[in-house]
């Protein structure tokens, strides 16, 4: 996966080499927000938890995201959560609207490098 450069980044593309997405813009808050929900927690949200936890007021915090924030992407489809082990890949289902096709695009795949599930896994191998 290629991220675009850091303007483009501001601008909402996100992309890997066989294509660029444009994702709503409120869609840029989704990494922020898993990251600090990973903050909070100690993991990504699971499978069952999905990206609606983000949105959830809990007794130890408030909403990562606020109701308005969309997860659409271009193509005015959701964009997918799929956690794994310690990190997560965002993707779009492209211009088909199915998941797991070739023209999917691959928004993020954490974790990144530096990333906080990163630097935990880089802390427990130092133990």
């Amino acid at each position: 996966m290629i991220l675009v450069g850091a303007a483009a980044f501001a601008a909402g593309w996100f992309g890997r080499s066989v294509g660029i997405l444009k994702v709503n813009p409120a869609g840029q808050s989704l990494i922020p927000a898993l990251n600090s929900f990973f903050a909070a927690y100690g993991r990504y949200p699971s499978a069952d938890d999905g990206l609606d936890v983000l949105y959830k007021r809990t007794a130890l915090h408030e909403p990562f995201l606020d109701e308005e924030a969309a997860r659409v992407d271009v193509f005015h489809r959701m964009i997918v959560y799929e956690p794994f082990d310690d990190g997560f890949v965002l993707r779009s289902s492209g211009p088909d609207g199915k998941v797991s096709t070739q023209d999917d695009v691959i928004l993020a795949k954490y974790p990144l490098p530096g990333s906080p599930a990163d630097m935990r896994r880089q802390e427990t191998e130092r133990q």
